[in-house]
């Protein structure tokens, strides 16, 4: 079985059509049929049907097996190649997103330059559900990130690195500043300040108050941490933030949720297990394999 063929059934599936197919490989209308038929040779199965010539192509179930199994297997194809081509490069790939990255990358950075390998780090910031796509894909090879709940995929070589706990913050001139708790209940007539949409702290302040039975009124929705809680520190509202951001933060009061209200942020590295690393690289793999800070996970 050739690659090309199942890159040509591959997309026959997600174009539907023999004549787009063609196009997009360049090739003539029947050469996309013959691959087809090489393939159902070779399986000794029908692998797609037509109710008519104009129809759009329907996958049989031996069809809907070859195209899982050639997604799985094409990406596996994409790393290899490319980890076979850069076998001696000295670069890793690794993405750092929210909290767990802006926290932890420059601690990271830190080690490689210790150990004399800082140029082999070739970094971007990115969303987390964007790196773990490109980690799957091969195209990248760790990511430091922070989630919700710890990670766990046999893909991965994961390290817990830290965990953070959300709090309120609020100014240290705000009514509630001598409180050491509070329940979200207690902040129905608050105004808060928040992240732009889908940042993790947001969707949990939102999940808490509709838990409580209302809509929080938002007095400002900003783009970074940095503002937000600088906002906070004015007087202009209060918000729920990761404990360790405002640790050492003298100008606001942390105030803990009780403990059916609790949320967590978990800190890790994710390794791309399927990584065959050079020398080179190793080492730079096993700093992030044995890097952890004070605050580590048990």
């Amino acid at each position: 079985m050739k690659d090309k063929d199942l890159k040509i059934f591959n997309e026959l599936v997600k174009l539907k059509s023999f004549t787009k197919t063609a196009e997009y490989f360049d090739v003539t209308q029947p050469t996309i049929s013959l691959t087809i038929k090489r393939l159902e040779k070779q399986f000794h199965n029908k692998l797609i049907y037509q109710t008519s010539n104009q129809s759009a192509i329907m996958l049989t179930n031996a069809g809907h097996v070859l195209y899982l199994k050639s997604e799985e297997i094409l990406a596996e194809l994409g790393k290899l190649k490319y980890d076979v081509e850069h076998a001696n490069d000295r670069l890793l790939r690794v993405a750092f997103c929210g909290f767990g990255g802006d926290r932890y990358m420059a601690d990271i950075v830190e080690r490689f330059n210790q150990q004399g390998l800082i140029n082999m780090l070739d970094t971007r910031h990115e969303l987390a559900s964007t790196a773990f796509k490109e980690l799957d894909h091969g195209e990248l090879d760790a990511m430091v990130y922070s989630w919700s709940s710890p990670v766990s995929n046999p893909k991965y070589v994961i390290n817990n690195i830290a965990k953070g706990e959300l709090v309120m913050i609020v100014s240290n001139s705000h009514h509630f500043a001598y409180r050491n708790t509070i329940s979200i209940n207690e902040l129905k007539h608050e105004k808060f300040l928040i992240r732009e949409s889908g940042n993790y702290t947001r969707e949990v302040l939102l999940s808490l108050c509709n838990n409580a039975g209302f809509k929080p009124e938002i007095a400002f929705t900003a783009k970074s941490r940095q503002l937000m809680i600088q906002l906070v520190e004015k007087g202009i509202g209060i918000a729920l933030v990761i404990d360790k951001l405002v640790e050492d933060n003298h100008h606001i009061k942390v105030i803990r949720l009780p403990e059916e209200q609790k949320r967590w942020m978990y800190v890790q590295i994710a390794v791309r297990k399927d990584l065959i690393p050079n020398k080179k690289q190793s080492k730079g793999i096993k700093i992030l394999n044995k890097f952890h800070t004070d605050d580590a996970l048990n």
